[in-house]
C-alpha cells in the first residue's frame, strides 16, 4: 500500500505520470502494471491526478496525469493500452456537477444516435456523471455507454450504422462527423471491454470508420463485425458475422501505433481472430475456430442487430401488417433537429427531492387514460400525466409509479412519461376480424407528495390474420396409398383446420397427390416407384398453402417417404445359333423392376450334348466341344440346356435356351516338311504335300507360298514346288551348308486351307576364293618434292572372319639442285710474296715457299674436300678453276712455268678422282704477270654462259692479295642478274686488301684468310634428303588395330613393306567392312588409303557367325 502526498487516503498503486512516460514523444505512453483493474475500473480526476477504482475495492492513482495539455495512453506489460482521449472520455471534468449545469444550456450539444433497444440497465457517462438510459435517449459525441451485468442495449447513429452493447461492456464515443446530404464523414470509436457487435453504415461505405480495441484499430468498409475484449488482460476477439441475407464481407486490422502497418484481413466466418498482447511492441495472431454454438450464438445477436439496422420494415408472424415503430434505413440520417437540446440534460441516477416553497397544489383526485389500437398495427402511445394537474413553479413535474409487471405487449417510456401498447404482440393474434380486446394499466402518480391513483386503457380490435401452415412429413410403399391431415390452423378461432380451404401449390414430380375431405389428403405412388428394391426409399415432396376465405398462409412443404418392396424377376426363352466349330456368347432375357437387384444365374446342363458355363456379368458361354464334327455343311443339329434367374430376394425364374448348330466344312491339315542335301547349283523338286491330308477326302492342291530368304520357290508343271538356288550359296564351301524354310497354304477346294512350313538345307561344294582389290594413295612431299604412295591389295569377298592384307609404300627419287662452283685464283706476280699467315709449305714446288699462292692452293684444296664431304652427287656439282693475273681464261704466260695448260680455265667433276684432278692442277699453277680483277670477273661470265643452263646455283670463290685493278660493276651486274652467281671474297693473309675484294663479294663482305682450313663450304648448300615414315596406323571398321607400328615396316627397294592378317570381319553376305591404313611421314604429311571387303556368305547359314 502507499500512502499519496496529500496523506489523505491509501492507493494500492501510485504511478508518476511525468517520470514514466517515454521519450518518443509520438507514442507517450505510461505503464501501469495491473491488466485487469486498467480495463474493469472507473476512471475520476482529482485535480491533476488521475483515479482508478476497481470494483472489488482496489484502487490506482496516476499523479499528475492532467497537470498539462499533454496526455500519455495507459497501457500493461503485454502491450494493451487505453488511448488518452478514451481516459479523457472514461474520466469526465473535475468538477462534474457543473459541467452537468452547463451541459442543459449547452445548444451547441447535438445527437449523433439514439437508443433503440435496452434490455436492464445503461448508463451514459456524460461530462463525468452517469445517466440512465432509456429507449429513445440520444448520445452525442464524447459519451461512454456501459451495459450492465446481465443487460444490453442497441444504438442506431445518424448514417444508419447500429451498435449492440452485451452484458457488462462498454465503448467511448470519441468522434463522428456526418451529413445525410453529402458523401464521406467520419467516426472514431474506442471498445474498452465486453462483447460489441455493430453493423456498419453509410460512413463505413463512403467515409472513414474506424474502431479502436486495446490491441488494434480496426478499418471498417461495411460490414457486420463482432468484438469480444477480455476485461483481464486487454486480449480481443474479433469476429466476422454472416448477415441475414448470408453476405460475408471484410475488413483490416490495423497497428494502433502505426495505421500504414496492416496487421492482418479477416474475411471468414467460420473462424475467430485472437489478438493477444505479449509485450509491448509484439502482439500474438491466432485463429480459432467456431463451434455450432458459436455460430447459432453469432446468428442470434446479428438478427437483433439486423431488426434495428434492416432498411425495410419486417412483417410479423402471422400478420400481413408491420412494427409500428419505424425503422430509420441505413441509407437515412436521423435529423438532429428532432430531438431537443434539453433532451441532454444529465439527471444523475440518484436525486435529491426538492420540497415545494409553499404554493398551493391542485391535484385531480383520479386520472383516467383511454385510447384504441389495432392488432398488428402501430404503437399505441399515451401520456401518463394528464393536463389535470396545475403546474406550480419550482415543483417538478409528477412522478409516475407503475407496476413492476405490465401486460403483454405494454412498456413505459421513462423519457416521455407515457405508456406504449405494440398491439402485435403474441398475445393478441387470437382476435378475430372485428373483434375487440380492452388492455388496462392501473398505476399512480405522485405530485408534490401527493398520490393520485390513475389508470390507461385501449381497446384493440382485431384484424383477419392469414392461417398459419407448417410443413408435413410422412412415409408409405411402393404399392400403398398415405391419405394424411394438412399442417394448418387459423389463429383467429379455435374452429378445426377442416374449415380452412386447401390448394396444391407444386405437384410432385413422381406420384399423384388429390385433395380429401375434412382437410386432409391423399398420395398414390402409382408405378412410379416400381424401381424402388426392398430396403430402398426415395424422397418426393410438393406444397400447398391453406386459406380462411380472405388471406392464404405462406406455402408450406409436404414430403413423402417411399419404401421400396421387392418385385417378381421374370425370365425368358432363348433362340439362338452357332455352327459347329464356335462358341457363342448368350446374354440372360429377363425383367425385374428393382432396378438396383443383383441377380445370381444359374444353368442345367444335365441334357445338354456341348457345353456352358456361367460368367460373372449374367451371361453364358455355349460350346460344340466338338460334338457336332458330323454335321455336315448345309445341315444342322440342335442342343439346349435351362437357366435360373434369383434376384436374392425371394424371386427366381427358369427358362430354356435353344441352340441351333450349322454344319461346316472341315479344314485340310498341312505338316511342314524338311528337305536336306540340295546341291548349291541347279533346281530341285521339293515333295511337299505328300504328308498332308483331308477328313473329307477332298483333293488338295498347293495354292499360296511364301519367298525364302535366299533361292526361289515356283510351282512345276505337276503342281509340285521347284526350289532353284540361283547364285545365293556359291559362297558356300565343301562341308557348309545353309537352310531356308518357306510356307506353303494347301486347300481342299471347299474353302479350306491349312499352311505349313517346308526347310531346305543347300549342301556347300568346293573352295571359295575371293578376287583381290587394290587402293593407291600418292602424293608428294611438300619439303622436298618427293613423290610416295601407299598401296593396299586385300581380297574384295570374304567368307570368314579374318582376311590377309598387303600394304606397300613407295619413295620416289628425290631430286638435287645443280651446282657450277667456280674458284677464280690471284695467280699474279704479287701472290709469290710470303703468306702472312699460318705457313702451308711450297705446294707448286716453284722454290717460294710460303708464298700466297701456296696459300690459295692449300685453301682451295681444303675447300673440295669439306664440299666432297657434304654427300653432293658427282653428277650435280661442276668444279672450274679460273686463274687470273691481268688477262684470264688464259692468264698471260709472262712467267717461266706459265703455259696454256695451268693458264686457262678447267672444269672438274666432284668426288675422290675428281679431287685428286683438282689438287693436281693446282699445284701446276705458277705466279706472274699484273692483276686485272675485271678480266676475272669477265672470265667467270664467260665460263658460266657454257655451264649455266638454267636452274643451277652458281657459287664463285675469289681468292686474291686485293692488289687488282679494273672496272667491275658491269660484270658484277651480270654475275648477279644474268646468274644469280653468289660470290665470297677471299683475302689471302693478314695484309691482304680488302678495299676491292668487298665491292666484288656479294655474301655480306670480304673476309681474309690467315689459314688454310678457315675456307669452309657454308656457301655450299647440302644434299636434299629423302623423306621418311615414323608412323603406322591400320583400322577395321574404324577399329584400329592395337601393336602395329613403324618398326614392323620392312625396307624394301624404294620403300616399306607390311603383311598382315586382320579380323573382326562380318562376312554375311549384304554387310560391307572397310579396311584402312594411314602413314605419317617425318615431315608430318600423312596419307590415307582404304579398300571394302563384302561379307558373301548366305543369310541362311548354318554356321554360328
Amino acid at each position: 500500500m502507499y500512502h499519496p502526498r496529500d496523506g489523505t487516503s491509501v492507493y494500492d498503486i501510485q504511478i508518476d505520470a511525468e517520470m514514466s512516460e517515454g521519450d518518443d514523444e509520438p507514442g507517450r505512453s505510461v505503464i501501469f502494471p495491473d491488466k485487469d483493474l486498467l480495463f474493469q475500473a472507473d476512471f475520476r480526476r482529482s485535480g491533476t491526478d488521475l483515479l482508478l477504482v476497481g470494483r472489488d475495492g482496489k484502487t490506482a492513482i496516476v499523479y499528475d496525469y492532467f497537470k498539462d495539455d499533454r496526455r500519455s495512453s495507459l497501457i500493461t506489460p503485454e502491450g494493451a493500452d487505453l488511448s488518452a482521449a478514451a481516459i479523457k472520455a472514461l474520466s469526465g471534468p473535475e468538477n462534474p456537477g457543473e459541467y452537468a449545469q452547463a451541459a442543459v444550456a449547452d445548444e451547441s450539444l447535438k445527437s449523433i444516435g439514439r437508443v433503440e433497444k435496452i434490455s436492464g440497465s445503461a448508463t451514459v457517462l456524460r461530462n463525468g456523471v452517469p445517466v440512465e438510459l432509456h429507449l429513445g435517449d440520444p448520445v452525442a459525441k464524447g459519451d461512454v455507454v456501459q451495459t450492465a451485468s446481465d443487460s444490453s442495449v442497441t444504438i442506431k447513429f445518424t448514417d444508419g450504422m447500429v451498435f449492440g452493447l452485451s452484458s457488462s461492456a462498454r465503448i467511448v464515443l470519441n468522434d463522428m462527423v456526418y451529413q445525410a446530404d453529402a458523401s464521406g464523414g467520419s467516426a472514431l470509436f474506442t471498445l474498452v471491454q465486453g462483447v460489441i457487435g455493430f453493423v456498419a453504415g453509410k460512413i463505413a461505405k463512403t467515409g472513414d470508420l474506424k474502431v479502436e480495441t486495446p490491441v488494434a484499430t480496426m478499418a471498417i468498409r461495411g460490414t457486420a463485425v463482432q468484438t469480444e475484449i477480455s476485461a483481464a488482460s486487454g486480449t480481443t476477439k474479433f469476429s466476422l458475422l454472416t448477415e441475414p441475407d448470408g453476405r460475408v464481407g471484410s475488413f483490416v486490422l490495423l497497428d494502433k501505433h502505426d495505421p500504414t502497418k496492416v496487421l492482418t484481413t479477416i474475411s471468414s466466418a467460420t473462424v475467430a481472430t485472437l489478438l493477444t498482447p505479449v509485450a509491448l511492441t509484439d502482439i500474438r495472431i491466432s485463429q480459432i475456430s467456431k463451434s455450432p454454438n458459436d455460430i447459432q450464438g453469432e446468428n442470434d445477436f446479428v438478427r437483433d442487430l439486423f431488426q434495428v439496422f434492416s432498411p425495410e420494415q419486417r412483417q410479423r408472424r402471422g400478420s400481413s401488417d408491420f412494427e409500428g415503430i419505424p425503422t430509420v434505413p441505413v441509407n437515412t440520417h436521423l435529423p438532429s433537429d428532432d430531438l431537443r437540446q434539453t433532451d441532454f440534460a444529465i439527471t444523475p441516477i440518484l436525486l435529491q427531492l426538492l420540497e415545494p416553497r409553499g404554493s398551493d397544489v391542485r391535484t385531480p383526485s383520479s386520472v383516467r387514460v383511454e385510447g384504441a389500437a389495432t392488432e398488428d398495427g402501430p404503437f399505441a402511445r399515451l401520456d401518463a400525466v394528464s393536463d389535470d394537474f396545475t403546474r406550480t413553479p419550482g415543483v417538478g413535474p409528477p412522478t409516475v409509479n407503475f407496476p413492476s409487471s405490465l401486460p403483454p405487449g405494454v412498456t413505459f417510456v421513462r423519457s416521455a412519461r407515457s405508456f406504449a401498447l405494440d398491439p402485435s404482440d403474441p398475445a393478441y393474434q387470437r382476435l378475430a376480424q372485428g373483434e375487440t380486446l380492452t388492455v388496462t394499466v392501473n398505476y399512480s402518480l405522485t405530485y408534490a407528495g401527493v398520490q393520485t391513483p390513475a389508470s390507461i386503457s385501449w381497446t384493440i380490435t382485431g384484424e383477419n390474420d392469414a392461417p398459419v401452415a407448417r410443413d408435413v412429413n410422412l412415409g408409405t410403399n411402393e404399392n400403398a396409398t398415405a391419405t394424411a391431415a394438412f399442417g394448418a390452423d387459423d389463429v383467429d378461432s379455435d374452429a378445426s383446420r377442416a374449415t380452412l380451404a386447401y390448394s396444391i401449390v407444386t405437384a410432385p414430380e413422381k406420384g399423384t397427390v388429390s385433395l380429401a375431405p375434412n382437410g386432409t389428403f391423399r398420395f398414390q405412388p402409382g408405378l412410379d416407384f416400381d424401381y424402388l428394391a426392398a430396403g430402398e426409399s426415395a424422397v418426393v415432396s410438393f406444397t400447398y398453402k391453406a386459406g380462411d376465405g380472405s388471406l392464404d398462409s405462406t406455402v408450406r412443404t409436404i414430403t413423402v417417404t417411399v419404401q421400396g418392396t421387392n418385385d417378381e424377376v421374370v425370365a425368358q426363352d432363348i433362340a439362338v445359333s452357332v455352327d459347329e466349330d464356335s462358341s457363342l456368347a448368350v446374354a440372360a432375357s429377363f425383367s425385374d423392376k428393382d432396378l438396383s437387384d443383383n441377380h445370381a444365374f444359374s444353368v442345367d446342363t444335365s441334357q445338354i450334348k456341348g457345353a456352358v458355363e456361367v460368367n460373372p456379368n449374367g451371361t453364358f458361354t455355349y460350346r460344340t466341344n466338338g460334338q457336332f464334327e458330323d454335321v455336315a455343311l448345309g445341315e444342322t443339329g440342335i442342343d439346349s440346356f435351362t437357366y435360373t434367374v434369383d434376384d436374392g430376394k425371394g424371386g427366381a425364374s427358369t427358362e430354356t435356351v435353344t441352340v441351333t448348330i450349322t454344319g461346316l466344312n472341315d479344314g485340310p491339315v498341312a505338316n511342314d516338311d524338311n528337305f536336306v542335301g540340295i546341291a548349291e547349283t541347279g533346281r530341285s523338286v521339293l515333295a511337299v504335300g505328300a504328308n498332308d491330308s483331308d477328313i473329307d477326302g477332298d483333293a488338295l492342291q498347293i495354292v499360296q507360298w511364301s519367298a525364302p530368304v535366299e533361292g526361289s520357290v515356283e510351282v512345276g508343271p505337276s503342281g509340285t514346288l521347284i526350289f532353284d538356288p540361283g547364285d545365293d550359296f556359291e559362297a558356300l564351301s565343301e562341308g557348309q551348308t545353309a537352310t531356308v524354310s518357306f510356307n506353303y497354304t494347301v486347300s481342299d477346294g471347299h474353302g479350306g486351307t491349312e499352311t505349313a512350313t517346308a526347310t531346305a538345307q543347300v549342301q556347300g561344294s568346293g573352295t571359295f576364293t575371293a578376287p583381290h582389290a587394290q587402293d593407291i594413295a600418292n602424293g608428294v612431299l611438300a619439303f622436298n618434292d618427293q613423290p610416295v604412295s601407299l598401296t593396299l591389295d586385300a581380297p574384295s569377298q570374304t567368307t570368314t572372319a579374318t582376311a590377309n592384307i598387303a600394304m606397300t609404300i613407295g619413295l620416289g627419287p628425290v631430286i638435287q639442285p645443280q651446282m657450277n662452283i667456280l674458284y677464280v685464283m690471284d695467280i699474279s706476280g704479287s701472290t709469290r710474296n710470303e703468306f702472312a699467315g699460318t705457313p702451308v709449305g711450297d705446294l707448286n714446288q716453284d722454290g717460294a715457299d710460303e708464298s700466297i699462292l701456296d696459300a690459295e692452293i692449300a685453301s682451295l684444296i681444303g675447300l673440295t674436300e669439306r664440299v666432297r664431304a657434304l654427300g653432293l652427287s658427282p653428277a650435280d656439282v661442276t668444279v672450274t678453276i679460273i686463274p687470273f693475273n691481268e688477262n684470264a681464261n688464259p692468264a698471260d704466260p709472262v712467267e717461266a712455268g706459265q703455259t696454256d695448260a695451268n693458264t686457262a680455265a678447267v672444269t672438274f667433276s666432284l668426288g675422290a678422282n675428281g679431287d685428286q684432278t683438282i689438287t693436281n692442277f693446282l699445284s701446276t699453277l705458277r705466279a706472274g704477270g699484273g692483276t686485272s680483277f675485271e678480266d676475272a670477273l669477265q672470265a667467270s661470265i664467260e665460263r658460266l654462259q657454257v655451264l649455266d643452263q638454267g636452274g643451277e646455283q652458281n657459287l664463285i670463290y675469289f681468292l686474291s692479295d686485293g692488289n687488282g685493278t679494273g672496272s667491275l660493276a658491269d660484270e658484277l651486274e651480270t654475275l648477279t642478274s644474268v646468274h644469280q652467281a653468289r660470290i665470297t671474297a677471299i683475302g689471302i693473309g693478314e695484309d691482304a686488301n680488302l678495299a676491292l675484294l668487298h665491292t666484288i663479294d656479294n655474301t655480306g663482305g670480304a673476309e681474309r684468310v690467315t689459314s688454310s682450313d678457315q675456307l669452309d663450304a657454308s656457301l655450299v648448300p647440302p644434299p636434299i634428303q629423302s623423306g621418311d615414315v615414323v608412323d603406322v596406323d591400320v583400322f577395321v571398321n574404324g577399329i584400329e588395330l592395337p601393336g602395329i607400328g613403324r618398326e614392323d615396316l620392312i625396307s624394301v627397294p624404294n620403300g616399306y613393306a607390311l603383311n598382315l592378317d586382320v579380323g573382326g570381319l562380318s562376312r554375311q553376305i549384304g554387310s560391307s567392312n572397310t579396311v584402312s591404313a594411314s602413314i605419317v611421314f617425318a615431315s608430318g604429311e600423312i596419307l590415307t588409303t582404304e579398300l571394302p571387303i563384302a561379307g558373301v556368305f548366305p543369310l541362311s547359314t548354318d554356321l554360328v557367325l
